[in-house]
């Protein structure tokens, strides 16, 4: 970028791809000054499936982000999805080295550092360790220990992680386009960063992010992440649904759910009809209470998959902050009611926040990710995520930036 008071965040998911450009004042608020949306191709649940495909994808949003923005778009924050992404929390202890026993940065760096090596699979890159609370000779529950005197210096932290082979198509991809990763961030992550209160992170919360091949997850305690994952479910598996259900094609289905699903069929009747057409052109009408008859089972298979996932995390709390859902498939006529229904926990819509320029054009909750790398973006100033390559060695500068944001 030109000036260093411009962020750019990348979000390539299954059904689209979302580049932004974002303005940062003085005061650190920001202003969207460039969009480019186009759809995905070369991706299946989240992962390359073909890299010229996802290139040009790529090529095509920043182009039209650049044309919007005046601004020739050289680097940016990544959001990462699919399957394979994973979590799983770790602990690490180091002594202190600082000078007359006071905790420094580097202590810390250290400690988040050491928890993460015997935990990782050998065949995932880590993307995230983000401190959870730290322990000084014993006294727990710090956020941060800077400062304090102490021989001994304990971390709890969450740790995502990816295949390593996705992590590498996903940076050669961006790379081939012309820009440099300045990082790669979990989309749930993003999404969480866009959408959630800090009082509901705090409470114990869970944010679902239905997107177009993937459903991510991010349940927060104590204010800060516990449990990551991704299911391989979303919302084109919905559109097949009516497709086979309806005998139309896949954008008709696509179109008939935007505009005329719900997914509890008790909300509808009969007479509630809307027309469509076949492959071969024939016309026929269709009660919306069908619709919802076809929708609603695979809403509830989303459901039970995130109760699985809340079981595996071993969290057992009651999430009084509730449950967040957002993404592109969330504004489904009777979402909302039905996961009250089937989670038995408040449940609420995730919107982004407006922020400045032109920005509303992306904000609804299709744009959650997307708005959430830019504000991570923003927030640590031309990404100081990682200083070198993402594959390698960026763990420290990761390190420090999520410890800031948690601070």
């Amino acid at each position: 970028m030109a000036r260093r008071n411009l962020v750019v965040s990348l979000d390539i998911g299954t059904t689209k791809t979302l580049a932004l450009v974002g303005k940062v004042s003085e005061n650190h608020s920001i202003s969207v000054v460039g969009i480019g949306i186009t759809p995905s191709r070369g991706l299946k649940k989240g992962s390359v499936v073909n890299i010229d495909e996802v290139v040009s994808s790529i090529d095509q949003a920043l182009e039209r982000a650049e044309r919007m923005s005046g601004i020739h778009v050289t680097g940016a924050l990544v959001g990462m999805t699919g399957t394979g992404i994973t979590s799983m929390n770790s602990s690490a202890v180091v002594a202190v080295t600082g000078e007359d026993s006071e905790v420094t940065e580097e202590d810390v760096r250290r400690v988040v550092g050491n928890s993460q090596f015997e935990t990782v699979p050998e065949d995932c890159s880590v993307l995230h360790a983000i401190p959870r609370k730290f322990t000084v000779d014993g006294c727990g529950g710090i956020r941060d220990p800077q400062g304090m005197i102490g021989a001994r210096l304990e971390v709890e932290t969450h740790i995502v992680a990816a295949a390593t082979t996705s992590v590498q198509n996903v940076v050669k991809s961006v790379r081939r386009a012309g820009i440099k990763p300045q990082g790669l961030v979990a989309n749930p992550l993003a999404a969480a960063e866009a959408v959630l209160r800090q009082d509901e992170k705090d409470l114990g919360v869970l944010l679902v992010d239905i997107g177009g091949g993937t459903t991510g997850i991010s349940l927060f305690e104590s204010g800060s992440p516990l449990y990551t994952s991704v299911l391989p479910v979303g919302g084109d598996h919905i559109t097949s649904d009516l497709a086979m259900g309806l005998r139309v094609s896949l954008a008709e289905a696509e179109r008939i759910k935007t505009e005329h699903g719900c997914v509890l069929a008790g909300l509808m009747s009969r007479s509630d009809t809307i027309e469509t057409a076949s492959p071969s052109g024939q016309r026929f009408t269709v009660s919306r209470q069908h619709l919802a008859s076809i929708i609603e089972p695979r809403f509830q298979e989303i459901l039970n998959l995130v109760r699985q996932e809340i079981q595996r995390s071993e969290y057992r709390g009651m999430l009084p902050g509730g449950m967040v859902i957002t993404g592109g498939n969330s504004v489904i006529d009777g979402i909302i009611e039905l996961a009250q229904e089937e989670m038995r926990v408040p449940v609420r819509l995730g919107s982004p926040p407006r922020l400045g320029g032109i920005s509303e054009a992306v904000s609804g909750p299709a744009y959650a990710a997307g708005i959430g790398l830019l504000i991570k973006a923003a927030r640590s100033h031309q990404v100081e995520m990682s200083s070198g390559d993402p594959l390698l060695g960026g763990l420290l500068g990761r390190i420090k930036s999520w410890w800031r944001d948690l601070a």
